[in-house]
């Protein structure tokens, strides 16, 4: 027969069993999942003869991430951005509607920052997939998508941070870009982040 101090030591355990399971759930709902990337195909790279301003000194990519609809807030530079808290990092999404129907470049400075509003830490970017920083780059999109699609990445933030500017620095300047820098300051991150599914409830079938 079970003594009371043993019934009420199963309660407890029960109580703190049920707890953790709470704590992790919660946990778990800070993050979120990555955004899919899949690798683009690079057709041809940057010859050593690399040069600003020769644009046919540009790597070419082919088969680049794309979507036809995006939910990513306007900031600067005509994309639209969305940002997804993990573990391991923090991804953030760049739409970009293409300026052309075929072909467009793009620049990525390797010194892009998240920065945190209240404190003034800086999450620097560590790259951005499949593609590089510093260096102009094609991609050839022939109308498959609305937005070519881009995954920068960061260190991961603390959940304590709030509200963050984004800092692109200053670049070299060339023709049809002027290499200046952009910041967009005190954006709130839940606003960023990707807004969970609702799920749709069916009605009961009643005969």
């Amino acid at each position: 027969m079970k003594t009371s101090a043993t019934i009420r030591n199963i309660a407890l355990a029960a109580a703190a069993c049920v707890l953790a399971a709470a704590c992790a759930s919660q946990r778990a709902g800070n993050y979120d999942k990555r955004p899919d990337n899949p690798a683009p195909l690079l057709r041809q790279p940057a010859p050593t003869s690399y040069n600003l301003h020769n644009s046919g000194t540009f790597p070419h990519y082919t088969k680049v991430n794309g979507v036809n609809r995006t939910d990513g807030k306007p900031l600067f530079s005509g994309g639209r951005y969305q940002l997804y808290r993990t573990k391991e990092a923090t991804y953030v999404t760049a739409d970009y509607r293409p300026s052309w129907p075929d072909s467009v470049f793009y620049r990525f400075e390797g010194k892009c920052a998240i920065i945190d509003s209240k404190t003034g830490d800086r999450y620097m970017l560590r790259h951005v997939e499949h593609f590089p920083t510093d260096t102009c780059f094609w991609v050839h999109n022939p109308g498959e998508w609305n937005y070519n699609r881009f995954v920068l990445v960061f260190p991961p933030l603390p959940a304590k941070v709030k509200t963050i500017d984004f800092f692109m620095p200053d670049g070299p300047s060339r023709k049809l870009f002027d290499g200046k820098g952009k910041r967009a300051k005190n954006i709130n991150v839940a606003e960023l982040r990707p807004k969970p599914a609702v799920e749709k409830k069916r009605g009961r079938t009643i005969y």
